[in-house]
């Protein structure tokens, strides 16, 4: 489910410090629908990776041992252009990515809707996606 437009709350969502200069390189923000069905992301320059809380441990570089987490991964990396928001790395599991799983609606054969946020070292940018379908 999608929150909010605004880039604080991508931050604090991902427990990013939002005590730095950052920037929306792009974005997209689906219509409100009804049933929920959403597609928004944001690809955010940021100044630092750094946490809010010095105890953050969900994030994760490279590969997951969880293959559903993994999936959403890809997912999300895909929908979100990852390749356009970390100047053409397009592997959502490199070491030089990590990533905080925030949620994954999932039946038994498929995922119906994640947010996951995306950090990219090269870059120092923030990819943060949330659909729904």
């Amino acid at each position: 489910m999608s929150y909010s437009h605004d880039p604080v709350f991508k931050l604090n969502h991902g427990n990013i410090t939002t005590d730095q200069n950052y920037e929306v390189i792009y974005s997209h923000q689906s219509p409100p629908v009804f049933n929920g069905d959403h597609l928004d992301y944001y690809c955010i320059q940021l100044e630092k990776f750094e946490f809010q809380s010095p105890k953050e441990n969900e994030w994760i570089f490279g590969r997951e041992d969880n293959s559903l987490f993994s999936e959403a991964r890809k997912q999300t990396a895909r929908q979100g252009n990852i390749g356009k928001c970390f100047n053409g790395e397009i592997d959502a599991e490199s070491i030089s990515v990590a990533s905080k799983i925030w949620s994954i609606k999932a039946r038994r054969n498929h995922i119906e809707g994640a947010v996951v946020i995306m950090y990219h070292r090269e870059t120092n940018r923030l990819l943060y996606v949330s659909f729904e379908t």
